[in-house]
């Protein structure tokens, strides 16, 4: 008895940490409007983050595979032993009751409390882990895409003007950028270095930007990762960037500047889009730089056609406006033919199917952060985009 208190006691304790952090972290942005002071989730994501990201990351980056990648496939074998010995404990029980007997102790019981004991520890750590690596810069300030310009509403004439720069820049740059025999754009260089140093050179203007950067790593369970339409995630546990290498090559390098944004304390997601959009468009490499274009286009493409689809004659204006070339919907494929066709010839569980499960995981997760829109806020980089070009394009 004096063991099991031992363990409730400290597995109370790590939970109540976890509690009252999260409180604070609710609170934090209040606080500093409220009081005028500085919300403290900034200051812990300006000082703290940055030591935690080189410890851990330097540490993963050691290993060629994806660590994190490896906890989560543990965690679903321990989650899986966990029910089948829940399971067969509950089956126990109301078979002695049938016999009016009391459920007798032994092995079964022993197995029950190790699994019960390791998984409430287990629980906590990743709870208190994922608070101070992750939790907390939900709260920080939010990002602004032009701070000279004032916070306003952009009108649907400004959204057209902003689509249709996208939709030429991507047009004109998939005609001059180089390409092989098979038509795909040609890529020389190292993702992971062209987009460190890509997403440095904005360090001046997003200081979180400074500081070490680990190797982006290639997922083994790549092909789940195409089923559920995923470039890829940064984890928390682990400090690490991974990416789904399946996907068509000009999907990476916007990709691996958005995970590494995380990295730096961007979590939202429309800003992680905007910051890889800056720092892709602001490489010397061609390819770099086409790639950002491509990875904001259809976000743009779709808020503009939402914003007038409503409209009597929307077909007479949509078709009045300038087309994305058959090259550029080429080039801002997620997979290519052969891979998409690959992926669901060998697919176990149906795509749709876990698509549907990883939206529903991933809304959820967002929405209990505070983001209230959920996925939905990826789509919220077009409002960062309307700013930053307030006063070149309008």
């Amino acid at each position: 008895m004096k063991r099991l208190n031992k363990h409730v006691r400290n597995v109370g304790i790590m939970l109540t940490i976890v509690l009252i952090v999260n409180i604070f972290a609710w609170i934090g942005p209040w606080m500093g409007d409220t009081f005028g002071i500085i919300n403290w989730c900034d200051w812990y994501e300006d000082n703290i983050m940055p030591i935690i990201v080189s410890v851990f990351s330097r540490i993963t980056n050691i290993l060629p595979f994806s660590l994190g990648e490896i906890l989560f496939v543990l965690a679903i074998i321990l989650g899986f032993i966990f029910a089948v010995m829940l399971l067969t404990w509950i089956i126990s029980v109301i078979f002695q009751r049938i016999k009016k007997r009391e459920p007798k102790g032994g092995r079964l019981a022993g197995f029950r409390k190790f699994y019960l004991t390791l998984g409430s520890y287990v629980i906590s750590v990743v709870l208190i882990i994922m608070t101070f690596n992750c939790y907390i810069m939900y709260h920080t300030t939010k990002l602004d895409g032009n701070l000279s310009v004032p916070d306003r509403e952009y009108t649907v004439e400004e959204l057209r003007l902003l689509r249709a720069y996208m939709v030429n820049t991507c047009n004109q740059m998939a005609k001059d950028i180089p390409r092989d025999e098979n038509g795909d754009a040609i890529y020389n260089g190292d993702y992971n270095e062209d987009a460190r140093n890509a997403l440095i050179t904005l360090k001046d203007e997003y200081p979180r930007l400074d500081g070490y950067y680990p190797r982006v790593k290639k997922l083994s369970f790549s092909k789940v990762l195409c089923q559920a339409n995923m470039c890829g995630f940064f984890t928390p546990y682990t400090m690490e960037a991974n990416c789904n290498y399946l996907m068509y090559p000009l999907n990476f390098p916007a990709t691996y500047a958005h995970e590494l944004s995380h990295l730096h304390g961007y979590i939202y997601e429309d800003e992680a889009n905007y910051i890889a959009f800056r720092a892709c468009i602001n490489s010397d490499n061609e390819f770099i730089r086409y790639a950002g274009y491509l990875s904001v286009l259809n976000y743009v493409n779709n808020a503009y056609i939402e914003s007038i689809i409503e409209l009597d004659n929307f077909k007479e204006i949509y078709s009045k406006e300038p087309r994305i070339s058959d090259k550029v919907n080429y080039d801002n494929a997620f997979l290519s033919e052969e891979v998409h066709k690959m992926v669901e010839e060998t697919a176990i569980v149906d795509s749709k199917t876990v698509e549907k499960i990883n939206d529903t995981m991933v809304d959820a997760s967002l929405k209990a952060n505070g983001v209230y829109d959920g996925m939905a806020s990826y789509d919220r980089v077009t409002e960062l985009l309307l700013q930053y070009y307030d006063g070149t394009l309008y």
